[in-house]
C-alpha cells in the first residue's frame, strides 16, 4: 500500500479518489475470497486439505515456498484477506465522515492535499487562496 501525498483542486475530486480507494480496496478483496474458496475446495477434491504446508524457507526477508505451490497461494490469499478487512473498514469510515469534511468552510480558491499513510486515507491539508496554475495549448496541424 501506497504513502504519500496526492494533491486535488476541489473537495468533490478528493471524495471521488477516496471513493476510488475504496472500490479497489472491495475488489481485492473479492478476489482473494474467491480464490482462497476456490483453493479451499481444489484441496478437499484432491484429499491434501489436512496436510500441512512446512515447505516454506526463508531467504533473507522473504519466505519462499517451491515445495507446495497451491497450498503457498491460498496462505497467502489468506494473509491478504487479513490484511484488506481493515484496509475497507477504515476507507469505508474515511468515505462515510466525509459529510463533515464537506461542512468545513474552506475558501472558494482553496486546495486540498490528501495525506496517505499504508493506502489509508489520514490527513487532508486545506491550503486557502492556493494559487492555481492555468495554460492553454494552441497550435496548428498540416494533414499530408
Amino acid at each position: 500500500m501506497v504513502s504519500g501525498m496526492v494533491w486535488f483542486a476541489t473537495l468533490g475530486d478528493v471524495k471521488t479518489y477516496i471513493q476510488g480507494l475504496l472500490d479497489m480496496y472491495r475488489s481485492e478483496n473479492e478476489k482473494a475470497t474467491e480464490f482462497v474458496a476456490a483453493m479451499y475446495r481444489s484441496l478437499a477434491e484432491q484429499g491434501s486439505y489436512a496436510r500441512n504446508a512446512n515447505s516454506w524457507s526463508k531467504v533473507g526477508s522473504i519466505l519462499v515456498n517451491s515445495e507446495d505451490p497451491e497450498r503457498g497461494k491460498m496462505e497467502a490469499a489468506l494473509q491478504l484477506l487479513t490484511d484488506m478487512k481493515p484496509l475497507v473498514a477504515r476507507t469505508e469510515e474515511a468515505l462515510t465522515n466525509f459529510v463533515r469534511l464537506e461542512d468545513v468552510a474552506s475558501p472558494p480558491d482553496s486546495a486540498f492535499v490528501l495525506c496517505l499513510r499504508y493506502g489509508l486515507p489520514e490527513r487532508l491539508i486545506v491550503e486557502a487562496n492556493a494559487r492555481t496554475e492555468k495554460f492553454s495549448l494552441t497550435d496548428e496541424y498540416l494533414a499530408v
